[in-house]
C-alpha cells in the first residue's frame, strides 16, 4: 500500500476497514441501544446498582465503550444485549444473595399431644403410707 492511501489510514487505526459508521451512525444506535436497555427504563430505575459497577458487565471497543457494554448474565433480562453503563436489573452480580429461611426451632410445650393427670392421687402411689400401720411408732408428729 501506498502512503496516505485509504487502506493505509485505515490499517494505521486498527480497524483495516476502508469504511466505518458515520458520528450520526453511532448516535443513532446509540439512541436504539439507550431505549431498549438504558437507565430510563423501569428495570433499570427499580434495580439496585448499575451495570458499571457488575462483573457480568463485558466491556465495548470503540468510542461508544464510555457509555455501552455488554450484559453477559444468562439469569439476567439483557443476556447477550448492549446495554447502557447507567442501566441496571435485579441480576447484578453484587447483589445480595437470599440466604434459605432458618428452620424455626421446635416448639417448647408440645400442644398435639394430650396429658393425662389424675384427678386424686392413687392410694398406694406415694413413698409414705397413707394409712399408718399398726405396728408403727408414734413418733409424736400430727
Amino acid at each position: 500500500t501506498t502512503r496516505g492511501s485509504i487502506a493505509s489510514v485505515a490499517e494505521e487505526l486498527g480497524t483495516r476497514r476502508a469504511r466505518v459508521l458515520s458520528r450520526y451512525g453511532l448516535y443513532e444506535a446509540a439512541d436504539r441501544w439507550d431505549e431498549a436497555f438504558g437507565p430510563k427504563t423501569p428495570m433499570a430505575q427499580a434495580a439496585p446498582a448499575t451495570c458499571v459497577s457488575c462483573a457480568f458487565l463485558i466491556p465495548m471497543a470503540g468510542s461508544l465503550k464510555q457509555a455501552f457494554g455488554v450484559c453477559a448474565n444468562e439469569f439476567g433480562p439483557a443476556d447477550g444485549h448492549v446495554v447502557s453503563l447507567a442501566y441496571g436489573c435485579g441480576g447484578h452480580s453484587e447483589a445480595a444473595v437470599m440466604p434459605k429461611p432458618v428452620k424455626p426451632a421446635e416448639h417448647a410445650l408440645d400442644t398435639m399431644r394430650v396429658d393425662e393427670y389424675a384427678l386424686r392421687p392413687e392410694r398406694d402411689g406415694g413413698s409414705v403410707p397413707s394409712e399408718p400401720d399398726g405396728d408403727s411408732e408414734d413418733l409424736g408428729h400430727s
